[in-house]
């Protein structure tokens, strides 16, 4: 009978707190606000300090973690602001014009130029990050902010630094510039147009990968895009694990690489952290398309990827994908384009020579979905021609030569250049040199008449030069 007592006692503690805890939470209005005003300022003070202590406390916390998240935030913007004058200052500058030596010996000049990637009328739109395209006699930057900027390649040959702004309409396209994911994920031209991937944004906290297109003009001085692909299928960013109630949304796993071929442009699809849609053949997410330039039909070529940052067409058979693994597992994959039956599959996130991050849940739900089992092949999936344990890092991939038979494959996290020989009858990359740089490589590209690199270094930024002895 006691017990009972005691419990039932209890039971009214906590009624009653939980009810006064709403009370105290609750909106200054009708019985609330009544309540308040009529109760004596000494009991207040008694309820807040016993009984309600606990609740004040929290209310406290949510205020000071609300006032601290401002002040990051204008903390973040100030920072973001002085990068950019800072920028404008040292930017179009020769910081670096030397000799490098490879792993084998190999001798290379590498030159380089610090880029005006900063925007004084919007911090949030200093992103360092770019890629780079060769139209006619001029490089073109494409900053993931937006910017646009350009150079005459003899001139910059010649020594004259001298970067222009080219205006454009990016702005109606890119959206919510405060995450630092969203942006430009790749450009590159085909016969008359220019072709630009970007953080599409879908709907309200939604997101997905779409392309857009201008025609090239004489001057490029104003370019002017539109839509050209798009699906309505989309990420949202509140997504969470029901299980943890971990958010696993993930901005920067979008992909966005492309290339063409044939009238067709390949484009790889990240799976932004949402690990049940790159097995999802209903899902364009964890995905390379193939889209038809003409009609803007597509199929979908293979499917298992998490985030495809690299792509090069070999000839019209085969194309080669590198792909950022979670802690470790970086992959390169050799993908067929002609005599496929069904889509190829590379296995994520079941199969993976990585590991999850350590603060990913270890729960069953994340072990049924994303086992990450250490074969490929065992499990029915293609195995990676090269697979990176611990990870590079790895970015784009482009051919080393006038040929296709070899290729550079280069580095965010190891900051390096790595050059394979391309065997097509064994399906394997022989690894044929290594460069070492001093910044995170972005993007990579050859400019076949002048027979050298020009590469995104995005630690500054700078554009860099490598021209073989």
């Amino acid at each position: 009978m006691k017990k009972k007592f005691l419990l039932f006692i209890l039971f009214l503690i906590v009624i009653f707190y939980l009810s006064f805890s709403n009370v105290i939470f609750a909106k200054n209005e009708g019985f609330v606000k009544n309540l308040r005003d009529n109760t004596p300022q000494s009991i207040k003070n008694f309820l807040k300090d016993t009984i309600f202590l606990i609740p004040s406390i929290k209310k406290k916390n949510l205020i000071l973690e609300r006032d601290l998240a401002s002040l990051k935030e204008s903390l973040y913007k100030q920072q973001l602001s002085i990068e950019a004058l800072q920028n404008k200052l040292n930017s179009e500058l020769i910081t670096y014009n030397d000799t490098l030596i490879t792993k084998n010996k190999k001798l290379y000049n590498l030159k380089k130029i610090s880029l005006p990637f900063y925007n004084l009328n919007n911090p949030y739109k200093n992103k360092k990050q770019g890629y780079l395209l060769v139209i006619e006699k001029n490089l073109y930057i494409f900053f993931w902010s937006g910017k646009i900027i350009r150079i005459n390649i003899d001139q910059l040959h010649n020594g004259e630094i001298k970067f222009s702004n080219v205006e454009n309409n990016l702005d109606q396209f890119l959206i919510d510039h405060q995450f630092k994911w969203v942006g430009i994920k790749d450009a590159i031209s085909y016969k008359n147009e220019i072709y630009l991937s970007y953080t599409n944004k879908i709907k309200e906290n939604c997101y997905s990968v779409g392309v857009l297109k201008s025609k090239k003009n004489y001057k490029l001085e104003n370019i002017r895009f539109e839509n050209f692909f798009s699906f309505e299928e989309c990420v949202n960013i509140e997504n969470s694990d029901k299980f943890s109630n971990r958010k696993y949304f993930g901005g920067f796993q979008a992909g966005g690489r492309m290339d063409f071929k044939n009238n067709f442009l390949f484009l790889t699809v990240g799976d932004y952290r949402n690990w049940a849609l790159p097995q999802d053949e209903n899902s364009n997410f964890g995905k390379i398309l193939k889209i038809d330039l003409a009609t803007s039909e597509y199929e979908k070529l293979s499917k298992g990827h998490r985030n495809p940052q690299g792509l090069f067409i070999i000839n019209d058979d085969y194309i080669l994908s590198t792909e950022h693994g979670p802690k470790g597992g970086d992959e390169i994959n050799l993908i067929k384009t002609k005599n496929i039956s069904g889509i190829q599959n590379f296995g994520w996130p079941i199969a993976s020579y990585g590991e999850h991050y350590n603060s990913v849940s270890a729960n069953y739900k994340v072990r049924k979905i994303a086992p990450m089992h250490k074969s490929h092949i065992k499990y029915g999936f293609i195995e990676p021609v090269k697979n990176f344990t611990p990870s590079l890092g790895i970015s784009q991939i482009e051919k080393s030569n006038k040929d296709n038979n070899a290729v550079f494959v280069s580095s965010l996290k190891n900051m390096e250049v790595l050059e394979y020989d391309i065997n097509i009858i064994n399906e394997e990359l022989i690894l044929k040199d290594n460069l070492k740089f001093d910044e995170r490589i972005r993007d990579i590209i050859y400019h076949e008449n002048k027979n050298l690199h020009y590469i995104f270094f995005e630690s500054e930024p700078s554009l860099g030069i490598l021209e073989k002895k």
